[in-house]
Parts: structure tokens; sequence; C-alpha cells
């Protein structure tokens, strides 16, 4: 006589013990048990500057897990990148269980400023001029000094 096969999906949410009772051609029962265990899922999470500007790179840090697989291929858990425009990035993280889970961290790539410097550029020996410096929000001289250079 050919044995049958019986089977049942479960998706159980928590740490189940499911039950079968077994009866063959001649009334005789046996039954059985077996424990799916409900594992949670990793919490990855993605460190580093998420700010650069134009040129620059920055050290995407992944962590909450054993394994790592960036979109971009690369399977370690840190990975160097230099962005040309602003650019997501995301990594799936799986953990000693086998359980997987992803997040995305997106780099925003700043342009960089158009300085400028305006002033007299010729001028005579014992005379001054007065430099003047623009495009950004900070400056710093090449001789240190943080404002215009020059005489009034």
């Amino acid at each position: 006589m050919e044995q049958l096969t019986y089977w049942i999906d479960v998706s159980p949410t928590a740490t189940t013990t499911y039950n079968v009772t077994v009866t063959d051609g001649n009334g005789c029962q046996a039954s059985t048990s077996v424990t799916v265990t409900v594992h949670p899922l990793p919490t990855p999470s993605i460190s580093g500057d998420i700010e650069i500007c134009t040129g620059a790179t920055t050290t995407l840090t992944a962590s909450g897990g054993t394994a790592y697989v960036w979109n971009n291929g690369a399977t370690e858990a840190s990975i160097t990148v230099s962005p040309t425009a602003t650019t997501t990035y995301n990594v799936t993280v799986t953990d000693g269980n086998g359980c997987q889970a992803s997040t995305s961290v997106t780099v925003t790539v700043n342009p960089l400023p158009t300085p400028s410097i305006t002033g007299n550029t010729e001028i005579c020996t014992s005379a001054s001029t007065r430099l003047t410096a623009s495009g950004g929000t900070s400056y710093v001289w090449s001789n240190g000094a943080t404002e215009a250079i020059g005489l009034p």
C-alpha cells in the first residue's frame, strides 16, 4: 500500500509547537510534534557621514548582523564611497540564524562653493589694497587671516 504524505504550510509569528496524529491502514495511531522556532529579524543600521562635498569620500559602516551585502556588491561591514551625485546605499544584513533585514542611507553630495576675490590687484610700492573674498560663509586667507586683508 502506498503511503501518502500530507503537509501544512505555517507562518507563525512566535515559536510554536505543531502536533500531528497519524493513523495507518490498520487503524493504529501514533503522534509526534515539532517546534518551529521564530527568530527576530536583525536590526540593521548604517553609520558614517551622509553629507559630503563634491570630490570627498565617506565610510559607511553597517551593523546589526554577521554578514553584509551592499547594493554596490561589497560584502564587508564598511565601505568607502565617493559618489559624484546624491546616492542611496542599501545593505542587507544577515544574522547568525540566517535571518535577513535591509536598511538604506542616502549620501547627499553638496556642490563646492565658487570662491572669488575682488579688489585692485595692481598697486605701487608702499600702497595697499583691499581684497574681498566672496562665495562662502567663512574665509581663511593664506596668511591666516579670517577677514579681508588691507586697509580701508
